[in-house]
């Protein structure tokens, strides 16, 4: 299994500053506090997260998750962010979808160690570019189906 790579280091800039050395952080959520986060947390730590883990215990559903939010605050340009699986990050496919689209504009690698996903790699880039089309026809989907009820309901 590939570990996160803390010797990579971001670009120089026209600056006399070091350049930063960067991180490999942790994400992970239980959705109840009957559920533990032991198991997530090992498997972070031996696939080689060298950062925080950031952590939740709530729903997928819901928008404000403060360890999530937390963890896209402190990210940066070069870092890795590590997940078990890509459930973790949302309970919805386009919820998922919208917080690997946002880690990827900024310059963020997500891996996902369930998936297999690496988005610093090609395979990783398309896998999660298939995962965003299947979103986006499931809205679609949604979206004509409620039409087409709206249309039986005034019928």
């Amino acid at each position: 299994m590939k570990t996160c790579r803390p010797d990579r280091v971001n670009p120089p800039r026209r600056s006399r500053r070091k350049p930063r050395t960067t991180r490999c952080w942790g994400y992970a959520r239980v959705s109840t506090g009957h559920q533990v986060l032991d198991q997530q947390l090992d498997a972070l730590s031996a696939a080689g997260v060298n950062g925080r883990v950031f952590t939740d215990t709530m729903s997928g559903t819901r928008d404000d998750r403060p360890g999530l939010a937390e963890l896209m605050a402190y990210a940066r340009t070069g870092d890795t962010v590590t997940v078990v699986a890509l459930d973790r990050l949302g309970r919805s496919l386009s919820g998922i979808v919208q917080t690997v689209k946002k880690l990827g504009e900024r310059g963020i690698v997500l891996r996902s160690l369930r998936e297999g996903v690496d988005t610093s790699t090609s395979t990783g880039r398309m896998v999660l570019g298939i995962f965003a089309s299947l979103a986006e026809f499931s809205v679609i989907s949604t979206r004509r189906d409620a039409e087409i009820l709206d249309v039986k309901a005034a019928a």
